[in-house]
Protein backbone atom coordinates (compact mmCIF):
# COMPACT_ATOMS: atom_id res chain seq x y z
CA UNK A 1 0.00 0.00 0.00
CA UNK A 2 1.50 3.44 -1.28
CA UNK A 3 1.32 6.64 1.24
CA UNK A 4 -0.88 9.33 0.73
CA UNK A 5 0.87 12.30 -0.71
CA UNK A 6 -0.46 15.21 1.31
CA UNK A 7 -0.02 18.55 0.08
CA UNK A 8 -0.84 21.61 1.76
CA UNK A 9 0.68 24.34 -0.54
CA UNK A 10 1.60 22.72 -3.67
CA UNK A 11 2.58 19.37 -5.21
CA UNK A 12 5.97 20.53 -6.23
CA UNK A 13 6.87 21.39 -2.97
CA UNK A 14 6.57 17.66 -2.25
CA UNK A 15 9.20 14.82 -1.77
CA UNK A 16 9.27 11.28 -1.80
CA UNK A 17 12.12 10.66 0.24
CA UNK A 18 13.53 12.91 3.22
CA UNK A 19 15.17 16.03 2.23
CA UNK A 20 17.67 18.34 4.35
CA UNK A 21 16.73 22.25 3.99
CA UNK A 22 18.87 24.68 5.50
CA UNK A 23 17.19 27.73 6.50
CA UNK A 24 19.63 31.27 7.29
CA UNK A 25 16.92 33.02 9.21
CA UNK A 26 19.16 35.97 9.41
CA UNK A 27 19.98 36.23 5.26
CA UNK A 28 16.25 35.54 5.05
CA UNK A 29 16.54 32.64 2.48
CA UNK A 30 16.12 28.60 2.55
CA UNK A 31 18.75 26.01 0.49
CA UNK A 32 18.98 22.57 -0.63
CA UNK A 33 22.30 21.37 -1.52
CA UNK A 34 23.39 25.20 -1.29
CA UNK A 35 20.86 26.62 -3.99
CA UNK A 36 18.36 29.16 -2.52
CA UNK A 37 14.71 27.60 -2.36
CA UNK A 38 13.19 29.92 -1.17
CA UNK A 39 13.45 34.19 0.34
CA UNK A 40 11.66 35.28 3.05
CA UNK A 41 10.98 38.69 2.88
CA UNK A 42 9.90 40.52 6.29
CA UNK A 43 8.56 44.16 5.91
CA UNK A 44 11.40 46.96 6.85
CA UNK A 45 8.70 49.16 7.08
CA UNK A 46 4.98 48.22 8.10
CA UNK A 47 2.59 48.69 10.67
CA UNK A 48 2.39 44.36 10.00
CA UNK A 49 5.90 43.58 11.02
CA UNK A 50 3.99 39.99 11.99
CA UNK A 51 3.94 39.15 8.60
CA UNK A 52 6.25 37.41 6.09
CA UNK A 53 6.20 36.30 2.33
CA UNK A 54 8.02 33.46 1.13
CA UNK A 55 8.82 33.60 -2.18
CA UNK A 56 10.25 31.15 -4.64
CA UNK A 57 13.62 31.31 -6.45
CA UNK A 58 11.41 32.86 -9.63
CA UNK A 59 10.30 35.75 -7.11
CA UNK A 60 6.61 34.24 -7.03
CA UNK A 61 5.29 34.60 -3.97
CA UNK A 62 4.07 31.42 -2.31
CA UNK A 63 1.96 31.92 0.95
CA UNK A 64 2.52 34.64 3.56
CA UNK A 65 2.60 34.02 7.70
CA UNK A 66 1.15 36.66 9.08
CA UNK A 67 0.29 36.77 12.95
CA UNK A 68 -2.85 37.32 14.79
CA UNK A 69 -2.68 40.51 16.34
CA UNK A 70 -4.80 39.20 19.86
CA UNK A 71 -3.91 35.68 20.20
CA UNK A 72 -4.08 33.47 23.92
CA UNK A 73 -2.21 30.78 21.89
CA UNK A 74 0.16 32.98 19.80
CA UNK A 75 -1.90 31.72 16.50
CA UNK A 76 -0.40 32.55 13.09
CA UNK A 77 -2.16 32.20 9.68
CA UNK A 78 -0.62 30.60 6.06
CA UNK A 79 -1.99 32.55 3.05
CA UNK A 80 -1.52 31.40 -0.98
CA UNK A 81 0.47 33.94 -2.02
CA UNK A 82 0.80 37.75 -0.47
CA UNK A 83 -2.68 37.39 0.08
CA UNK A 84 -4.32 37.73 3.63
CA UNK A 85 -7.77 37.37 2.69
CA UNK A 86 -9.50 34.84 4.49
CA UNK A 87 -10.75 33.49 1.12
CA UNK A 88 -6.98 32.48 0.79
CA UNK A 89 -6.24 31.03 4.18
CA UNK A 90 -4.30 28.03 3.59
CA UNK A 91 -4.05 26.87 7.11
CA UNK A 92 -3.85 28.29 10.68
CA UNK A 93 -1.62 27.05 13.80
CA UNK A 94 -1.68 27.77 17.56
CA UNK A 95 0.05 26.04 20.46
CA UNK A 96 -2.46 23.90 22.17
CA UNK A 97 -2.11 25.52 25.70
CA UNK A 98 -1.82 29.51 26.37
CA UNK A 99 -0.03 28.43 29.54
CA UNK A 100 4.17 27.23 29.03
CA UNK A 101 6.19 26.54 31.48
CA UNK A 102 9.72 27.27 31.02
CA UNK A 103 11.25 24.26 29.97
CA UNK A 104 8.40 22.26 28.58
CA UNK A 105 7.53 20.85 25.20
CA UNK A 106 5.64 22.96 22.81
CA UNK A 107 3.16 21.42 20.79
CA UNK A 108 1.02 23.54 18.05
CA UNK A 109 -2.18 22.51 16.26
CA UNK A 110 -2.52 22.77 12.79
CA UNK A 111 -6.03 23.36 11.22
CA UNK A 112 -6.51 23.54 7.80
CA UNK A 113 -9.01 25.96 6.31
CA UNK A 114 -12.13 23.31 5.54
CA UNK A 115 -11.51 22.49 9.39
CA UNK A 116 -13.56 26.10 10.66
CA UNK A 117 -15.15 24.46 14.16
CA UNK A 118 -11.30 23.46 15.02
CA UNK A 119 -12.39 20.59 17.45
CA UNK A 120 -9.70 18.79 16.60
CA UNK A 121 -6.34 19.43 14.80
CA UNK A 122 -5.46 18.00 11.57
CA UNK A 123 -1.72 18.51 11.72
CA UNK A 124 0.16 18.63 15.18
CA UNK A 125 3.79 20.22 15.80
CA UNK A 126 5.43 18.41 18.77
CA UNK A 127 9.09 20.16 19.64
CA UNK A 128 11.35 18.81 22.41
CA UNK A 129 11.81 20.87 25.84
CA UNK A 130 15.08 21.91 24.34
CA UNK A 131 13.74 23.21 21.18
CA UNK A 132 16.35 21.76 18.95
CA UNK A 133 13.54 19.30 16.62
CA UNK A 134 10.48 18.55 16.11
CA UNK A 135 8.19 15.94 14.67
CA UNK A 136 5.11 16.61 12.49
CA UNK A 137 2.15 14.16 12.40
CA UNK A 138 -1.24 14.07 10.86
CA UNK A 139 -4.39 13.38 12.89
CA UNK A 140 -5.37 9.76 13.09
CA UNK A 141 -2.05 8.52 12.00
CA UNK A 142 1.19 7.40 14.01
CA UNK A 143 3.13 8.25 10.69
CA UNK A 144 5.63 10.50 11.38
CA UNK A 145 5.21 13.30 8.08
CA UNK A 146 8.33 15.46 9.08
CA UNK A 147 11.36 15.99 11.36
CA UNK A 148 13.11 18.96 11.61
CA UNK A 149 16.51 19.44 13.56
CA UNK A 150 17.97 22.51 14.33
CA UNK A 151 21.71 22.63 14.03
CA UNK A 152 24.12 25.52 15.19
CA UNK A 153 26.93 27.07 13.44
CA UNK A 154 29.71 28.08 15.79
CA UNK A 155 32.01 30.66 14.62
CA UNK A 156 35.18 31.04 16.05
CA UNK A 157 36.08 34.67 16.55
CA UNK A 158 39.95 34.07 16.83
CA UNK A 159 39.59 32.50 13.00
CA UNK A 160 37.04 34.86 11.61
Amino acid sequence: MGTELISIINTKYCKPAPINIKIETDKGVAYINNEVIFRIHEPSFSLDKDRRVIYDVSGNPVFTLSKKIISMHDRWRVFKGQSTNSSDLLFSAKRSTFLIPEKKNIDLNVYLAKNTKESVWDFKVCAGAEKRSCDICAHGSSTLLAKTIVTVKIINSALG
